[in-house]
């Protein structure tokens, strides 16, 4: 398949006296190669090949997972994990696992997280607590601070 060539002749209308008519503006345009031609035209061995790679590749599911920061594509990288950190820019071969044990793992990834929010968020409200009765025992000091303060003063 040839490329295709287009030619663009923008010039500027000359009226009959010579002078430029600055309002007539033509624009041609010339196809080197018509569509019935390009139809007809033999496909190159390379271009077929690329075709049936996009077209097997668009048919099969990508399966794609997050694990330790590699994403895992099987059918697009052939079998291979690609590194999703900035830092790690190669491919590592990866070891094909069956759905079942790819669901598997999901479930347990996401029972570890909730598992870990959980922890979170008891932390969280023990550590509000905490910080509650640090202020209110900051709040006593104080006050007995001024108390005696005021003592002071008043036996001076």
């Amino acid at each position: 398949m040839d490329n295709e060539v287009l030619d663009f002749d923008i010039g500027v209308g000359v009226s009959s006296g010579g002078d430029v008519d600055d309002d007539a503006i033509d624009i041609e345009h010339h196809d080197a190669m018509d569509e019935d031609d390009m139809l007809d035209s033999p496909m190159p061995a390379a271009l077929q090949e690329a075709a049936k790679t996009v077209s097997s590749a668009m048919k099969n599911e990508v399966r794609r997972s997050m694990a330790n920061g590699h994403l895992k594509e099987s059918s697009v990288t052939d079998g291979k994990r690609i590194c999703c950190n900035e830092e790690c820019q190669q491919e590592v071969p990866a070891q094909p696992e069956p759905e079942d044990e790819m669901d598997k793992k999901i479930h347990q990834l996401r029972n570890e997280l909730e598992l870990a929010n959980r922890k979170c968020e008891a932390y969280r409200t023990n550590l509000l607590s905490v910080l509650k009765e640090m202020e209110d025992q900051k709040l006593q000091v104080s006050i007995k601070v001024q108390n005696i303060k005021i003592s002071l003063k008043d036996s001076l």
